[in-house]
């Protein structure tokens, strides 16, 4: 078993030792660790997960961070960063106040190419007073800070 299985399985522990291989998944910059944490965010855990989560998944698809000379897979910068993206515009609208602000600052940090048309998409589906939430991230996310 190699390093992110054994990491995605420590994670599902309900204990300090699964929250330290959370955060770590999230490092390791691999799309198996990073689909774990889709997974785990797309279950709606407990307020304080869903921040790890979210910090997690905007760890692993940091656009900053693919840019160093330290990351080993980078046949799969493109996948983990729509899977990141995905993941996090999913929960955007399931979350509120701290939540979501720690949702949409990893979607700032991943800046997948593909976070505007996933914004569209959910606005599609999405009742009024959340269309108004996602026109907010869009006009967040169109003056990233972070570019």
């Amino acid at each position: 078993m190699d390093a992110a299985n054994t990491l995605i399985a420590a994670s599902k522990q309900k204990d300090a030792r699964g929250e330290a291989a959370m955060e770590a998944l999230g490092l390791c910059r691999r799309l198996v660790a990073t689909r774990a944490l889709a997974d785990a965010l797309d279950a709606r855990p407990e307020r304080d997960v869903m921040r790890r989560l979210a910090k997690a998944l905007g760890d692993a698809g940091s656009a900053w961070a693919w840019k160093t000379s330290g990351v080993k897979a980078r046949s799969e910068e493109d996948a983990i960063r729509r899977v990141a993206a995905e993941a996090l515009v999913r929960a955007y609208l399931d979350t509120d106040g701290d939540v979501r602000r720690a949702v949409s600052n990893a979607l700032l940090r991943v800046d997948a190419p593909q976070t505007p048309t996933l914004i569209d998409a959910a606005r599609l589906s999405a009742p009024p007073a959340q269309q108004a939430a996602l026109d907010a991230l869009a006009e967040r996310l169109r003056h990233n800070p972070l570019r």
